[in-house]
């Protein structure tokens, strides 16, 4: 059974939640625990190319105000000071993330008006940025190829009704809906693609949304990439029936992430 009780954010945001003080892990915590090795050479790349722009502006400035023969502890001093404290993936993610929340926004506020066509006049639309466009512009010419009819947007349930613990999780589901007839649980992702985590995901968020009393089964799952730079295509994935293999990975996951410590 899943809580019919709305979880709520804790301050730090790791967990959930639950009748006011039991905490819950987020599905995203859980997931965390699987590994990402293409992420550390992506880092190692970012990193690189930072202190090479930073060198190439340094010894302009130099050239520029006749400091050809600045020595080389200056030189590096110099590079390091430019560079700052946070890492160059660190501030890249940080800006993704900021740009897939307002995303996240947009998309939101625009199926909240398909829901209830009055609900502009309840809350402003929210401005599309031009970071924002192409994700934006792609989700509606996704809109327009489909029938959509919304039955939950931005849910958040928890799964705490089982005895062993480690497997509780919580989360909130982008969009539960009719697509072209069928009830599909939907994701939008706005990385750089549709990753294999984000099946397992989908999966649990099913097994909570099938588990509910008040909800419809579902029929299908769906991702959606929603590309914020040209060098990335729109994706459509659509998944099937039966997630109980992704199911059962994730269920993995969540043994591993109890056994760190959460």
């Amino acid at each position: 059974m899943v809580t019919s009780t709305t979880p709520r954010l804790s301050k730090n945001e790791k967990f959930y939640i639950v009748n006011g003080s039991v905490e819950v892990p987020r599905v995203t915590s859980q997931l965390g625990v699987i590994a990402k090795p293409q992420l550390i050479p992506w880092a190692c790349k970012l990193e690189r190319a930072e202190i090479l722009q930073h060198c190439e502006e340094l010894a302009a400035f130099n050239l520029e105000h006749g400091l050809t023969d600045m020595p080389a502890h200056t030189f590096r001093d110099g590079v390091k000071a430019r560079l700052g404290k946070p890492y160059a993936h660190t501030t890249f993610s940080g800006e993704a993330m900021s740009l897939g929340t307002e995303t996240h926004n947009i998309v939101e506020w625009r199926m909240q008006q398909v829901l209830d066509p009055y609900y502009h006049l309840k809350v402003e639309e929210p401005v599309v940025s031009e970071r924002c466009v192409r994700a934006v512009e792609s989700f509606e010419r996704w809109l327009k190829r489909h029938t959509v009819e919304p039955l939950e947007i931005e849910l958040t349930l928890a799964e705490t009704s089982n005895k062993d613990k480690r497997f509780w999780c919580a989360g909130t589901l982008d969009l539960l809906a009719k697509i072209d007839g069928k009830i599909t649980l939907l994701d939008w992702k706005t990385g750089s693609g549709l990753y294999w985590e984000y099946q397992l995901q989908n999966a649990i968020y099913r097994k909570m949304v099938d588990n509910h009393p008040d909800l419809p089964n579902t029929e299908q799952g769906m991702l959606i990439l929603l590309p914020k730079r040209s060098n990335i295509k729109f994706k459509e994935l659509v998944l099937p029936l039966d997630y109980r293999k992704e199911l059962a990975c994730f269920r993995a996951a969540q043994l591993l992430h109890s056994n760190k410590g959460g």
